[in-house]
């Protein structure tokens, strides 16, 4: 839950860094590196890798003998349904960027 913080901190400030630079420039291009992201994913990383293995562990340990391959299976359902939904959500956001030329809708493009 840490890193997961840390990760939307250092986002957050990345982004306002962005806009600003999109702000007082006139062309419709970021000059910010793509390296500038590597410590928010380095961070959504670690807090997915321990959110995942605390659930896993969860529902095995927690469920009856009987049902611990139901309950597993379960869990990676619901992880490919979320998947699912977060690439309908990435598409949709793909498609409204097309669209717009506003420097807040194309956030994470880095197009302004």
């Amino acid at each position: 839950m840490c890193f997961a913080i840390l990760a939307m901190i250092v986002a957050g400030s990345v982004e306002c860094i962005r806009q600003n630079k999109c702000i007082e420039k006139t062309s419709k291009n970021s000059e910010l590196s793509i390296a500038n992201q590597i410590l928010q994913y380095a961070l959504i990383g670690l807090s997915e890798v321990f959110g995942v293995v605390a659930s896993f562990e969860f529902a095995y340990y927690t469920s009856p003998r009987s049902a611990q391959s139901l309950f597993m299976s379960f869990r990676f359902t619901a992880a490919g349904v979320a998947q699912f939904v977060n690439t309908g959500f990435s598409n949709s956001f793909l498609q409204l960027s097309a669209t717009s030329s506003s420097c807040l809708v194309c956030i994470n493009y880095l197009i302004c």
